[in-house]
């Protein structure tokens, strides 16, 4: 199984944060994300696992669903 994230976006008051992120993470493995400072990479991981901050909106990634799955936790509402 493979969770399969593209385009994902991320934005907070009205400008991208985070725009363009594509990646594949396969079941079982251990991935690493380097990047410099203020890359984005806490941004990516919040948004693929459905923890963004109070009015952040994510769009393209994975669903919801997926989202959740892949780590047991729901998405806050």
């Amino acid at each position: 199984m493979t969770l399969d994230i593209a385009d994902l976006k991320v934005r907070i008051g009205g400008k991208d944060v985070l725009r363009g992120v594509d990646l594949r993470l396969a079941a079982g493995k251990v991935h690493g994300l380097a990047g410099e400072s203020g890359s984005g990479k806490t941004m990516t991981g919040l948004a693929v696992l459905g923890l963004l901050p109070h009015g952040a909106k994510a769009s393209g990634g994975p669903s919801r669903s997926a989202s959740a799955t892949c780590c047991g936790c729901r998405p806050r509402s």
